[in-house]
């Protein structure tokens, strides 16, 4: 796969994770601006998560870490989020 290919699929997959998340298409816009999103070149992990947590508070804005290994034809997400007073993390990981 080449980088515009990754980078395509990557994009493809947030907009209908936004349609998703919404229930409308068109509104992946309106998603950017309400959620971080980080393309990593490593697979999002407990502590790497756990660092952007502060971020995660000042902000308000949650923050989508994606890794697209070619080993993995689905991206893996970690997802920090504010939660009750404090940040969650979670992690999506591929079973290939």
């Amino acid at each position: 796969m080449t980088q515009i290919e990754q980078q395509n699929r990557i994009a493809n997959f947030f907009a209908a994770l936004a349609r998703l998340l919404s229930g409308q298409s068109g509104r992946f816009t309106e998603f950017r601006d309400k959620v971080d999103i980080m393309l990593s070149g490593t697979a999002p992990h407990a502590f790497g998560l756990m660092q952007f947590a502060s971020r995660v508070q000042t902000t308000g804005r949650p923050l989508l870490w994606v890794h697209q290994s070619a080993e993995c034809p689905v991206p893996q997400i970690g997802l920090i989020a504010q939660m009750g007073g404090g940040c969650t993390t979670s992690r999506a990981a591929c079973s290939a």
